[in-house]
């Protein structure tokens, strides 16, 4: 679907995107984990999706964050040099007590929050 449509799946993103939004009448839960899995299809493509999925980890709902940290280690397992990057930006994020174990165990990129 990248390849033949990239502009299906860009505007799809920008419908998941608004969906967190209150404007939107709706709630997008799972949202955040269909936009990892459309960004991991094309990191560089979709770079620029990357932080507005990381913003939404601060959105009132607190049923979006762990789909928020399993959509960035989604994107971070398909570019290695981003992993870093990502696990310091969810660190920075993290003020409340989320858990991790949720995280970890849909984590297999090695950005699990540890180490």
């Amino acid at each position: 679907m990248v390849r033949r449509d990239p502009e299906f799946l860009r505007e799809t993103c920008r419908k998941l995107l608004w969906s967190f939004t209150d404007e939107s009448g709706g709630i997008g839960w799972s949202a955040p984990e269909m936009l990892g899995e459309i960004v991991s299809s094309d990191p560089k493509r979709f770079q620029d999706v990357i932080p507005l999925i990381a913003a939404a980890y601060e959105v009132d709902e607190d049923v979006f964050r762990a789909g928020v940290l399993y959509a960035l280690s989604r994107v971070a397992s398909m570019r290695r040099n981003w992993q870093r990057l990502i696990r310091r930006s969810l660190f920075s994020r993290l003020q409340t007590g989320i858990r991790w174990s949720r995280f970890a165990a849909s984590d297999s990129s090695g950005c699990s929050g540890h180490g």
